[in-house]
């Protein structure tokens, strides 16, 4: 009777097959982004619908989650490439050369120490940095030192990326896509290299839009949320991506008398006779603690509030007497449903943390409707 997240695989898949044949359509090669456990959605469900939908690339943030991912991929007996997008030790750089994982070149100092390395069949993207200011080259100086240190390796020169973070002003999204194209093109032979690409999710919806449209160097796209978001309907703002559902049942039901505490350190004591349910899932499941003050359950269609504070494995609910052991509780029901329990409401992103917040405690079920 514990807690799991329902994941709408059939949802999922119309929405990455939609990505990849509309929204990238004219781009020649698709990067799907399964980081964070596929956005927590499980990468085990994710992979392989991106494998059937013809994501050409998976990206993920980790070498570890690379690993699950080929993983995945043996199985499935595909032999899609792996992009790493964030930095990984060099210790990990064989286990990236037998896995066809490629692994970013960032900056300068990074270059100096993996030029002392073997490497010798790496497969090397340069990450340039066009104002976010996380991790990429900014200037050229410091790209062509460092492209000289590592090209005397033998790796394979396989992409150029960035990411575009600013998808609301289309200025500042113009402007990342000048500061890149002039990096790019002062790394030598920068038009043999395979994969050149800048767009995330934000910017491959700029394409789609036709704000900015595709620009003849690019030769890749990525996104991430697309797989989630449905623009189907709306190309400007996405709908309700009913894509999960976090579930439990009832464990037990307390009658409670006037004065009675509930949870940790008597926050919450009871004014006259009244029921509680305790519910299997807590901060240590990955949900968060505040949504003992935020958060709304429904069961059998009607609301309840948390009372008390939330525990590692559980919390609990005010009751009515219609609600019984065993029943089936929805701890969010859908993403409208969800952002009503969290604290900035306005933020999409917030949704994700959420299901990426959630531990592997938290089995991920797939079904293919919501009924």
């Amino acid at each position: 009777m514990s807690a799991y997240l329902e994941v709408n695989v059939k949802k999922i898949q119309e929405l990455i097959n939609f990505a990849n044949k509309t929204v990238l359509g004219n781009f020649k090669n698709k990067i799907t982004v399964v980081k964070g456990n596929g956005y927590g959605h499980d990468v085990n469900l994710i992979v392989p619908l991106a494998v059937k939908a013809g994501s050409s690339i998976l990206a993920v943030a980790r070498v570890d989650e690379g690993i699950e991912v080929r993983n995945i991929l043996n199985k499935l007996k595909s032999k899609l490439p792996i992009l790493c997008l964030g930095i990984i030790d060099e210790c990990n750089y064989a286990t990236c050369i037998k896995n066809d994982i490629s692994v970013p070149i960032a900056n300068l100092d990074q270059a100096k120490r993996v030029a002392k390395l073997n490497i010798k069949g790496l497969k090397v993207h340069w990450k340039l940095n066009t104002g976010m200011n996380r991790i990429g080259f900014k200037n050229t100086k410091d790209l062509l030192e460092a492209y000289k240190l590592i090209d005397k390796k033998n790796v394979i020169h396989y992409g150029i990326f960035s990411h575009i973070f600013d998808n609301d002003r289309l200025i500042s999204m113009k402007t990342q896509f000048e500061r890149f194209e002039g990096l790019m093109k002062a790394i030598p032979n920068w038009e043999k290299i395979p994969l050149r690409h800048i767009r995330a999710t934000g910017g491959s919806l700029a394409n789609w839009l036709g704000t900015i449209p595709k620009r003849p160097w690019e030769t890749a796209a990525r996104y991430g949320c697309l797989s989630f978001c449905d623009y189907r309907k709306n190309k400007n703002k996405p709908e309700s991506f009913n894509t999960f559902r976090l579930v439990a049942n009832v464990i037990q039901i307390n009658n409670l008398v006037k004065n009675d505490y509930t949870g940790y350190d008597s926050k919450y004591f009871s004014k006259t006779n009244e029921r509680s349910a305790l519910i299997p899932i807590g901060w240590g499941d990955g949900l968060q603690r505040s949504f003992a003050k935020t958060g709304t359950v429904y069961i059998n269609g009607k609301a309840y509030k948390p009372i008390g504070k939330m525990s590692m494995d559980s919390f609990a609910i005010k009751v009515d007497n219609s609600v019984k052991f065993g029943d089936k509780v929805y701890i969010f029901k859908d993403i409208n449903h969800a952002l009503t329990c969290i604290e900035d409401k306005t933020d999409l992103a917030n949704i994700i943390a959420i299901l990426c917040c959630l531990t592997k405690r938290i089995p991920r079920v797939p079904v293919k409707e919501f009924k």
